[in-house]
């Protein structure tokens, strides 16, 4: 993997960016406030950007003390509402808060950042170019995707057909554990320009897919494409809506599944800390012996065991 950093030239003017993440009470707000630290401990150039936490209205509340935690942080705590329809659709509160904080950002750059994500380098590869509406990493695995060189399934046939993209538009990519397949966008981590609207199309692209008679006969007999519906509503309204020259591929170093790690062939395997920009964790952090599952963090350990969501553990 190539190294990364924080390569703006001095007096260069670049493009401001609100960091936006999903704050769900209880672990989901730990999570994010863990995201936020990290953020502003090692985010570089981008250490400083506005950071929002979407809190959704209706559930429970985020404590008084972790309240404070993000203020200190200088967050910005914001609720948004999603309806109950939305709240059975898996990650459609994802898509919901999105789509919430788009429609409020007052930034060139919307960095959307799951809540388990954690900035352990400088981050300026965020900030993509004047030219480019979408920086985003392609999925993990393959999973629900198609190969690159198979022809159409159903699944995507239909999808792509119910929102209007036809099959020249897709193109191909590589996943973190090298499969080549067509088209697919992790929904996970990406920057969009917020004036593109591109939030709130995939946010009622979702809800609109989820009701289609044709998508819920796939979508009940097997759970895996509900799962990841709201991924391939989002591929679909990349795809639809963007022509490739506004879409820039973020480095590896963006987005690394620390839960994948040992499936991630040795070429592709990031050997250390250093070379890594912004990783996902999953559930992993959650583990009381998270240090014996993922050596890799090792040299981030003394920090990470002085956070709210860790000290305990």
């Amino acid at each position: 993997m190539e190294e990364d950093g924080d390569d703006q030239h001095v007096g260069e003017v670049v493009d401001r960016a609100t960091f936006v993440t999903l704050a769900e009470p209880g672990t989901g707000a730990l999570q994010a406030l863990l995201l936020a630290r990290s953020i502003r401990e090692f985010g570089g150039t981008v250490a400083q950007e506005p950071i929002w936490a979407l809190v959704p209205d209706g559930g429970r509340r985020i404590t008084r003390l972790v309240a404070a935690e993000f203020e200190e942080l200088g967050v910005r705590l914001q609720p948004f509402p999603i309806d109950a329809r939305g709240r059975e659709i898996p990650f459609a509160v994802k898509a919901a808060a999105a789509a919430h904080a788009e429609a409020l950002v007052d930034t060139d750059l919307l960095v959307w950042l799951d809540p388990d994500v954690l900035v352990v380098g400088g981050a300026g590869e965020f900030l993509i170019g004047d030219n480019t509406a979408l920086g985003y990493r392609p999925v993990h695995h393959r999973l629900i995707g198609m190969d690159a060189d198979a022809p159409m399934d159903g699944f995507w046939d239909l999808v792509l057909m119910e929102c209007g993209v036809s099959e020249n538009r897709l193109f191909r990519m590589y996943t973190n554990v090298g499969e080549r397949i067509k088209a697919y966008f992790n929904a996970g981590v990406f920057a969009v320009r917020p004036e593109r609207g591109l939030l709130q199309t995939w946010n009622q692209t979702l809800l609109t897919l989820a009701r289609q008679p044709a998508v819920t006969a796939y979508t009940r007999h097997e759970t895996i494409y509900e799962t990841f519906l709201h991924q391939v509503a989002w591929t679909a309204v990349l795809l639809r809506h963007l022509e490739r020259s506004e879409m820039t591929e973020l480095s590896p170093a963006i987005n690394y599944p620390l839960h994948l790690h040992e499936q991630i062939p040795a070429g592709r395997r990031a050997m250390s800390l250093q070379r890594l920009v912004a990783v996902r964790t999953e559930n992993m952090l959650l583990d009381p012996e998270w240090q014996e599952r993922m050596p890799i963090l090792g040299p981030l350990a003394p920090w990470l065991q002085t956070q709210p969501l860790l000290a305990s553990r």
